[in-house]
């Protein structure tokens, strides 16, 4: 091949990473919004929940409203700590260019943009290994809400029953 085809290969591979990293950030955004968001709801339902407890201890001795309303907040707390360990790790991985600069300062052209786009899609791929991480870990989050709240629906459920004298 021409030096001139090398360059043109070169230049496509460049532009093509070029358009896959924006999308990748933009659903790592998009992830860290959704958590952020859930860790907000979890938070809210853990009080929420406390004080749900509460009046139906007051209303009630029936202890078997007790034990779904505490596995209710667990699992409330267990997804806000999930959330939050996903806060904390955001890592991604940037190229950096002073390496190449001084590791391939003597290079052609289009090796030099081949090789930025090869580390530049080495990175992304790291990035996108991290998101499927978070992925999986907000999913767990998710699971925990709903077994939160199913639980607090039972529990309302028996207090309910319980109430209007259908268990005894």
């Amino acid at each position: 091949m021409s030096d001139k085809e090398d360059l043109k290969k070169a230049q496509f591979f460049y532009d093509f990473v070029s358009k896959i990293d924006p999308f990748v950030q933009q659903t790592s955004e998009r992830l860290y919004k959704k958590v952020h968001e859930s860790i907000a709801i979890t938070s809210t339902l853990i009080p929420i929940t406390f004080g749900l407890g509460y009046f139906i201890s007051e209303k009630t001795q029936y202890s078997m409203v007790f034990l779904p309303i505490a596995v209710s907040i667990m699992s409330f707390f267990i997804a806000t700590i999930q959330g939050i360990n996903l806060l904390k790790s955001r890592w991604f991985v940037y190229v950096d260019p002073s390496i190449l600069i001084r590791d391939h300062q003597k290079e052609s052209l289009s090796f030099i943009i081949t090789k930025s786009a090869s580390s530049w899609s080495d990175t992304i791929n790291r990035n996108i290994g991290t998101i499927n991480s978070k992925e999986k870990g907000f999913k767990r989050m998710l699971h925990f809400m709903i077994i939160g709240l199913l639980v607090l629906v039972i529990a309302f459920v028996i207090f309910v029953f319980n109430t209007f004298g259908l268990l005894t």
